[in-house]
């Protein structure tokens, strides 16, 4: 299913929120071994109690008619959802798949997004339920994306336009390009934004969020650093491949916005330039590279195009040498993942909470000068953690290590932090007794 098309087929009010629609069921049976799909929700014990008790819920804030109808609607979205799980749960692109249709479900209710609830929740209930060999870390990885959108649900949040707004950024930013491919997946990020502090973003303040991230891909990625890493062999392929893509992105935001629109958002301008600057940059390079053996090395620049890399960053340190050793580096990251509300997941992507817990997080590893490095200036430190953790997009001026974060107040979260690294200090120091000792 693409999730863009349904998207953009949306009816959406004068004043912007969006009508509830019937879902396409894609030919599933709510009774596939048993009984015909006849006369649901009374077609069985199992669908008539949950139906009741639906209604039961709906009547709390809604008429009697229309809380039978969001019932068995509820009900009907669910038991499809159920299906649809099981029939992809072995699919490659199982993942895409599930969360794409559970999302068309979701919006299904209208811009009344926490009449999704009791569909979630039952959801989320299905989910840990699911008895399949070997396949605990997929029933994880959707429990996950359920709590995400419940916490949204029951806090009524209107997050169409806002997913609206992301989907035309998604789609239209230029991951096809070899170099920048392998990003995809690790920015959609569409909750590690709306959720970063728990902000109500409005249009514009989520399109600041929208722009800091392009930036800050922009920034890390390009063929500057392709250069410095010596993996520029070819570069009239490499040229002909940004080429592409810059004609592709204009297509397709000519697609989103119109050709001549007042509209364009400011990371549409940020990567038009950026496929400028690249283009050029290879054709500079281009007479530095020999034209033969993809092995050769590149050539020492000239005095001329040493002058024109002036500003080039310098290879950025590892995270992993910021710390005594590789083991104290995993221990910082896993304060981050083990926190009672975690702020980057297994795989290290900001998944939201609040960046000030940032320099907190820093601060408290300051006080382990035998396993943390405390002599990293801030912006040095900035660049290095959003290079390390996927989607943190800390600001260029490291503005985050000067900010008082009201909502942080207190010393709970630094105790938590302490105490999670305090453990691995301890483990540590009576390991290496442990080896005096022998």
């Amino acid at each position: 299913m693409a999730l863009q098309s349904w998207l953009e087929r949306l009816e959406i009010e004068p004043d912007g929120t969006t009508r509830p629609y019937d879902i396409v069921t894609k030919d599933f049976r709510l009774h596939p071994f048993t009984t015909p799909d006849k006369d649901f929700p009374h077609c069985c014990k199992d669908h008539f109690l949950s139906f009741q008790e639906l209604t039961k819920w709906a009547n709390t804030f809604l008429p009697e008619a229309e809380s039978m109808m969001l019932a068995k609607k509820t009900l009907f979205n669910l038991s499809n959802t159920e299906s649809f799980i099981l029939f992809t749960f072995n699919q490659d692109d199982w993942y895409e798949e599930i969360s794409d249709f559970i999302e068309y479900n979701i919006f299904s209710f209208g811009s009344s997004i926490n009449h999704a609830e009791r569909y979630l929740m039952k959801l989320g209930g299905f989910i840990k339920t699911i008895q399949i060999p070997n396949n605990y870390h997929k029933s994880r990885k959707l429990d996950d994306l359920i709590l995400l959108w419940l916490k949204n649900s029951m806090f009524s949040r209107d997050l169409f336009h806002l997913r609206k707004a992301f989907d035309k950024w998604f789609y239209s930013f230029p991951f096809e390009l070899s170099f920048l491919s392998e990003l995809k997946d690790k920015y959609d990020l569409f909750f590690g934004i709306v959720n970063d502090d728990f902000t109500d973003f409005d249009d514009s303040s989520f399109m600041v969020e929208i722009n800091k991230m392009t930036d800050a891909i922009l920034y890390n990625h390009n063929t500057s650093n392709l250069y410095k890493q010596k993996l520029i062999t070819d570069p009239a392929k490499l040229k002909f491949e940004l080429i592409a893509s810059q004609r592709t992105h204009k297509l397709n935001n000519e697609n989103f916005y119109g050709q001549n629109s007042d509209s364009d958002p400011e990371y549409r301008r940020m990567i038009q330039k950026w496929f400028k600057d690249e283009v050029k940059f290879v054709d500079a390079i281009s007479k530095l590279l020999p034209d033969s053996s993809p092995d050769v090395q590149p050539l020492l620049p000239s005095k001329k195009s040493q002058e024109n890399s002036k500003g080039i960053d310098e290879e950025l340190p590892s995270f992993e040498s910021l710390f005594q050793d590789e083991a104290s580096a995993d221990a910082s990251l896993k304060i981050l993942k083990n926190l009672e509300r975690p702020v980057i997941n297994e795989s290290n992507v900001y998944i939201g909470y609040s960046k000030g817990v940032i320099p907190m997080w820093i601060s408290v590893l300051k006080v382990y000068p035998d396993f943390f490095r405390h002599d990293i200036s801030d912006l040095l430190l900035s660049k290095i953690l959003n290079s390390k953790i996927i989607g943190l997009n800390l600001s260029k001026d490291a503005s985050e290590f000067r900010t008082h974060y009201a909502r942080l107040k207190g010393n709970a979260l630094r105790l938590e932090m302490k105490t999670l690294f305090s453990q691995f200090v301890q483990s540590s120091q009576s390991s290496h007794k442990g080896k005096l000792g022998k």
